[in-house]
């Protein structure tokens, strides 16, 4: 069974730079990570963008 990396990054909308990167190893705490971020991120100013790594 292959491990599984999940990684959010916040991203400004105006420069489009990556402005805080967060990585976990689990589902559940990923999941946690997200609803957490969904909450407190201003989303006209800044946009999220998931991706999960297999290694």
């Amino acid at each position: 069974m292959k491990k599984k990396k999940y990684t959010l990054e916040i991203i400004d909308r105006d420069s489009g730079r990556v402005v805080q990167t967060e990585t976990r190893k689990s589902a559940t705490a990923f999941d946690r990570l997200w609803c957490k971020a969904i909450s407190n991120i201003n989303s006209l100013k800044y946009k999220l963008r998931i991706s999960i790594e297999e290694t």
